[in-house]
């Protein structure tokens, strides 16, 4: 058949199925065979095998995930088929059907039900205790309006009011805890309802499929489309035995979908891209500069700038930050012109339930350079910093890691590659070993008046420690206050021979301790203002 007669017959039976109802038989499962999922996204691959009789033919693909994006739908078909609709079908009552026949399912249903009713009833006794409340207070002002009452009658009233009040105001009180428990336990049957439907499956999506066939056939299909309900998200184990070993780094990756299909022996592929993100390069008008009022500077150098980048730590361990529920395959990684692919060497199950699904992307050992840091104005303890350098090679991506120092979780860090400089610097955590202290030394801490101007000088000892049975090196900054304003003057008097970055006001100190070697710096600065001038000292 030429391509004008099939064009001719794809038109012709087009227009003709256009107004055909699709044939309610049970549909073809397509299996799932590859998911390559993006860190929000997934473009999923499903192949089936269909029975084409010779003409038109109306079928109905189960199986396929929801949340799918209909632009991004290809459908590949041998030759002598030709594809002449695709549209997707809801699946809500074959699902809702599958549901109800599922006993687990609807003993929490009925559960639900009969939660739900005890809610209502225990609301509309609220509201009968309520309304006899707003009774009883209206009947009080009425009873002082029908005139005179004698001290009989009125000590009757009063105790009738408030024994009646204080009846009904503990029953309400009692309603309201009823209320509140009752609402708690609907919460966890809805939330176990929807844990069950998800592990049943089933609440995909369908297709509704419009094909012609040359002569009666068995068609080999595949299916390929993107859906936004899947992605995946870098963390790390970061493990440091000693010093004078190399960084381990266990790179992995916490996958999760809720297509409503559970993933069985799939085909796995994680990419760093996006599908979602749009792929339009930026344009910009030009940018014209004019004169606006000046936004004052801090006087001091700010907490955020003075810490170092990636030290965000979370000192308390939990359970699950503990445990490793990984698996051990690592996969195999190839770059592409626009991301990274990372390869499954085995197929993987992955549950529609949403949870994360933890698997191993790479686990090696990189040369690592330690050494401890400390800032004490903000923070008196000292943190071991591993730099990496040549680090573009192990594509890394922005997550958490846990901490695991000497064969103990010591916290969580933040990995962000995604810096400028050769060298990433990765926080390992805090160690008690190496004491720190700054006070505050020097005597007169007034504020002097010098003519039309103020003076305050500062003086600041730090102190270190070293209690570890082997040396250290240690980096050590302090800030100084740098000014926005030229009536305000500040002059540096002592710094410990400190090297000094002026246009962030830090100081910094590298100290080299031996074991229970102590050292001290010092900083000394004056600060001159105008006398009745207030400033953020």
């Amino acid at each position: 058949m030429n391509d004008i007669m099939k064009k001719l017959l794809f038109f012709v039976f087009a227009g003709y199925m256009g107004n055909a109802v699709f044939a309610q038989s049970s549909p073809t499962v397509a299996k799932l065979d590859s998911a390559i999922v993006y860190r929000q996204g997934a473009e999923l691959m499903h192949r089936a095998r269909l029975r084409l009789n010779q003409g038109a033919n109306t079928l109905r693909i189960a199986g396929i995930a929801r949340s799918l994006d209909e632009r991004s739908l290809r459908i590949d078909l041998p030759e002598g088929v030709s594809l002449l609709s695709v549209q997707q079908a809801a699946a809500d009552a074959d699902r809702m059907g599958a549901l109800d026949d599922h006993p687990k399912y609807r003993q929490i249903a009925d559960s639900v039900d009969r939660i739900k009713q005890e809610l209502e009833e225990i609301r509309n006794q609220q509201l009968a205790e309520e309304g006899t409340l707003v009774l009883l207070d209206e009947n009080q002002q009425l009873a002082g309006k029908e005139g005179a009452l004698t001290i009989d009658q009125l000590k009757r009233f009063i105790d009738y009011y408030k024994q009646e009040r204080l009846a009904v105001r503990g029953r309400i009180i009692t309603l309201n805890a009823a209320k509140k428990r009752t609402q708690s336990q609907l919460d966890r049957l809805e939330k176990a309802l929807k844990a069950v439907e998800a592990s049943i499956g089933g609440s995909g999506s369908q297709l509704d499929l419009q094909l012609f066939a040359e002569r009666d056939t068995d068609a080999p299909i595949a299916i390929r489309y993107v859906t936004t309900a899947a992605g995946w998200t870098a963390f790390y184990d970061l493990r440091v035995n000693d010093v004078a070993s190399p960084l381990s780094l266990v790179y992995k990756a916490q996958v999760r979908q809720e297509t409503g299909v559970d993933w069985k022996q799939v085909a796995l592929t994680l990419a760093t891209g996006s599908p979602a993100r749009a792929g339009t390069a930026p344009q910009f008008d030009p940018w014209f500069l004019q004169v606006v009022p000046p936004t004052p500077r801090p006087l001091y150098a700010s907490e955020a700038d003075l810490a170092m980048e990636n030290m965000e730590l979370e000192e308390v361990a939990t359970a699950q930050s503990k445990r490793s529920e990984y698996v051990a395959i690592p996969m195999q990684v190839q770059e592409s012109q626009l991301n990274l692919r990372f390869h499954a060497p085995v197929p993987y199950d992955i549950a529609a339930n949403g949870k994360p699904h933890g698997v191993i992307l790479q686990q090696v050992d990189h040369p690592a350079r330690y050494h401890y840091y400390a800032a004490p104005k903000f923070d008196l303890d000292a943190f071991l910093v591993a730099e990496v350098t040549d680090y573009r090679k192990l594509n890394l991506l922005a997550g958490e890691a846990n901490l695991i120092v000497e064969n103990a979780y010591v916290g969580r860090a933040t990995v962000d590659p995604k810096q400028t400089g050769d060298t990433l610097r990765l926080s390992m955590g805090r160690d008690d070993r190496v004491a720190i202290s700054r006070t505050r030394v020097d005597e007169n801490r007034t504020v002097q008046r010098i003519g039309n101007q103020s003076k305050q000088t500062f003086t600041y000892e730090i102190m270190v420690q070293n209690h570890k049975s082997t040396p250290i090196d240690l980096t050590l900054e302090e800030p100084y206050p740098i000014s926005a304003d030229d009536a305000i003057r500040v002059k540096l008097l002592e710094t410990s021979g400190a090297t000094n970055d002026e246009e962030k006001g830090r100081l910094k100190w590298v100290l080299s301790l031996k074991p229970g070697e102590s050292k001290a710096v010092r900083i000394e600065y004056e600060v001159r203002f105008p006398k009745d001038s207030a400033i953020n000292l």
